[in-house]
């Protein structure tokens, strides 16, 4: 197709083998290699479809990223990642180290139905509304955290240390986490 432009952020131990294969099959002005990002809000509202072929990434931060700005999502399912990209919905999953065509026939598919790259889009930006937002990640992060202390206590307890009575000096001491105050 040659009204698609490819665009490629990031950097790392592959990226001249990839410039120099790119220009070895003629994909200047196809395949833009960008570099690393300061702006991944400004890479990734210059998308129209999000692809992230990766082969091992416990979460995929830069995913619910995408889908927060409604973009349709193309990815390995790896880590925690089909807990968020659903097949048919949100984007589709695909198994790691899959073969290229593969991608590039999911890439295909929402290029040529754009009503099903923006119903995906759509979906991706409703789901991170209803179940990423701060308030839903802190009372998850309250509720685990409140569960180790609980089991740590609880043990320390059970095992007769007389320290385990509290969270002050002698117990388990004071921790806590902060998020970024952002919209999706």
């Amino acid at each position: 197709r040659d009204d698609v432009v490819f665009h490629l952020w990031g950097d790392g131990k592959e990226s001249e083998r990839l410039r120099a294969l790119a220009a070895e099959l003629g994909l200047d002005g196809i395949l833009e290699f960008k570099g690393p990002t300061e702006d991944p809000e400004g890479a990734l509202a210059q998308m129209d479809i999000f692809a992230y072929p990766t082969t091992g990434e416990s979460v995929g931060w830069v995913v619910l990223e995408a889908m927060a700005m409604a973009l349709p999502v193309i990815s390995s399912e790896v880590g925690a990642v089909p807990t968020f990209v659903r097949p048919g919905e949100t984007g589709f999953l695909m198994q790691p180290n899959e073969e290229p065509e593969v991608l590039a026939g999911l890439i295909e598919t929402l290029l040529s139905d754009p009503e099903l790259s923006t119903s995906f889009g759509q979906a991706s930006r409703q789901l991170m509304v209803q179940e990423c937002d701060l308030e839903a990640f802190g009372a998850s992060y309250t509720g685990l955290y409140e569960a180790v202390v609980g089991s740590q206590h609880l043990r320390a307890k059970a095992a007769g240390d007389p320290g385990a009575g509290g969270l002050g000096p002698e117990g388990l001491g004071a921790s806590g986490f902060s998020t970024r105050n952002s919209e999706l």
